[in-house]
């Protein structure tokens, strides 16, 4: 039963990893893309005459543009979600060897991407935001309910 709870928990694991590394990938190329447009804008100003500087700027805003657009759209079509891993252990533990087919279950909760908000620099500039504290994987804290004795 151990065993069995172990594989579900880590094909759930899998699972959401495999969808935060993709959702990770696209924004990584989305920065990698606005990390090219700031070395071209250094270009331009550098090296472009005023013509060339207006055309150029021109098409880094459409590119830029573009980005915030696939970035948004993501979060408004619920593509990006928090995972929530919820362990229920079964109640009748304590009659575990005559009862119990199977230790517990693993369900992941998902919230829509109503919760996430995105904050734009140009929004900010007038204003101070205090910011709340992120919850990290190393700040999670276990507590020890109980020890079950099996022999």
């Amino acid at each position: 039963m151990q065993e069995d709870f172990l594989k579900e928990l880590d094909k759930k694991k899998t699972e959401c990893c495999e969808k935060i590394e993709s959702i990770v990938s696209f924004l990584n190329d989305q920065e990698k893309e606005i990390v090219h447009c700031n070395a071209d804008i250094e270009k331009l100003k550098t090296y472009a005459s005023d013509l060339q500087a207006f055309l150029g700027m021109r098409d880094i805003k459409n590119t830029i543009t573009k980005s915030k657009n696939c970035i948004e759209s993501m979060v408004q079509n619920k593509n990006v979600e928090t995972f929530v891993l919820d362990c229920s252990i079964d109640a009748k533990i304590q009659d575990f060897i005559n009862n119990v087919k199977k230790l517990g279950s693993i369900m992941v909760g998902r919230c829509s991407s109503v919760t996430i908000e995105l904050v734009r620099k140009k929004d900010r500039q007038a204003e101070i935001f205090v910011t709340e504290e992120n919850q990290s994987v190393n700040n999670i804290k276990l507590n020890f309910k109980r020890e079950i004795q099996t022999s």
